[in-house]
C-alpha cells in the first residue's frame, strides 16, 4: 500500500483530487462562517437561483474547501445553504462553453467536491434545510454525517428526464446500497427526510425549529472526540466500506499500534484517569448562534 503508516494505507485508495482548475468567481457564492470552537460553515449563497450547481459555485466550494481542510484550527466543517432549497441541482440555464467532463466543467468540479469531502480529514456534517434535487444529493450523501429538516425532500429526478443521475450515484450508492439506490433512482420521485433517515442517507431529522439544536448536538459530540481520532475513524469507515481495498487484520492491528502510541491517546487516557475533559473538548455553538449564522434567508448571490 502508498503511503507511510497505517492512517494513510486507509486513505491511499481514494480518488485523487486533480489540480483544481477555477473559473471567475463574480461574487462570493458560498459564505465562509466560523460558528467558533473550529466549527466552519460554507453556506451555498445562490438562494435566488435555488442554489444551483453553476461552474461559478462549484468552483467556489472546491475552494472553499480545500482552504477550511488546511486550516489547523478547523476541526468540522457544515455544509449548508441559504433560501428554501438547499440546491436545485445542475444549472441547466448555464450556457456550456466547456464539454461534458472537461477540466474545469460543472461535471468535473462536482466530482472534484465529492472527492475532496471523502478526503479531508476533518468530518463534514450536511445541515439540510431545504430540499435537495439532482446531482446536490450527490454533495450531500458525500458529507459524513447529514441533519435535515423533517420538511425537506430528496429526489433524484434524471431518469424521467431521459438521464440517468452519472454525478451524483457513486457517494449515493456508497451511502446507502444499491438496493436503496436503485429505488431512489428509478423512480425519480420525492422522498422526506424521515424515508431518507430509514434508508440511511439522512443520519437525524427534526423539525425545523428544532434543527438548530440537533446541529449543536452533533457538533457537541464531534467536538468532544479528539481531532486525529476522528481523522482515523473517517478514513476507516470509507476504506471498510470499499471491497476492492478493504485493510487486512495486519493493517488494522497496525493502526491500533500507532493510535494507541499517539499523544491523543496518552492525553486522553490521562485525563480519563483524573475524571477530567480531555484536552481537545470544546463547547459547541450554540443552537442560536447556529440559527442566526445559518439563517435561510437569501443571500446576494445571483
Amino acid at each position: 500500500m502508498a503511503g507511510s503508516g497505517p492512517i494513510q494505507s486507509f486513505v491511499w485508495y481514494l480518488p485523487q483530487v486533480d489540480t483544481v482548475l477555477s473559473c471567475p468567481v463574480p461574487e462570493r457564492l458560498v459564505d465562509v462562517v466560523d460558528l467558533g470552537a473550529g466549527v466552519v460553515a460554507l453556506v451555498l449563497n445562490r438562494a435566488s437561483k435555488r442554489n444551483a450547481l453553476s461552474r461559478a459555485i462549484l468552483s467556489a466550494l472546491v475552494e472553499d474547501l480545500a482552504a477550511s481542510a488546511a486550516r489547523a484550527d478547523c476541526r468540522v466543517i457544515v455544509l449548508a445553504a441559504r433560501g428554501p432549497v438547499f440546491s436545485a441541482g445542475a444549472d441547466t440555464k448555464e450556457v456550456r462553453t466547456i464539454a461534458i467532463g472537461e477540466p474545469g466543467s460543472p461535471e468535473d468540479l462536482q466530482a472534484q467536491c465529492q472527492n475532496l469531502m471523502s478526503q479531508i480529514r476533518q468530518p463534514i456534517v450536511a445541515y439540510v434545510t431545504g430540499d435537495v434535487i439532482g446531482g446536490a444529493v450527490g454533495l450531500v450523501a458525500a458529507a459524513d454525517i447529514v441533519v435535515a429538516a423533517d420538511c425537506a425532500s430528496f429526489v433524484l429526478p434524471e431518469s424521467r428526464l431521459g438521464l440517468a443521475p452519472t454525478l451524483a450515484a457513486p457517494p449515493v450508492v456508497a451511502r446507502i446500497g444499491r438496493a436503496a439506490a436503485a429505488r431512489l433512482m428509478l423512480l425519480g420521485d420525492r422522498v422526506d427526510a424521515r424515508a431518507c433517515r430509514e434508508m440511511g442517507l439522512v443520519n437525524i431529522d427534526a423539525a425545523p425549529d428544532d434543527l438548530a439544536g440537533a446541529l449543536e448536538g452533533v457538533l457537541g459530540a464531534l467536538l468532544a472526540a479528539s481531532p486525529s481520532g476522528l481523522a482515523a475513524c473517517k478514513a476507516l469507515a470509507r476504506a471498510l466500506a470499499d471491497d476492492r481495498h478493504r485493510p487486512t487484520s495486519a493493517d488494522l492491528f497496525d493502526l491500533t499500534k500507532e493510535l494507541v502510541a499517539s499523544p491523543d491517546a496518552r492525553a486522553g487516557g490521562e485525563a480519563a484517569a483524573r475524571n477530567a475533559p480531555p484536552p481537545w473538548n470544546a463547547k459547541p455553538p450554540s443552537a442560536g448562534r447556529i440559527k442566526l449564522a445559518l439563517a435561510v434567508t437569501p443571500g446576494s448571490g445571483s
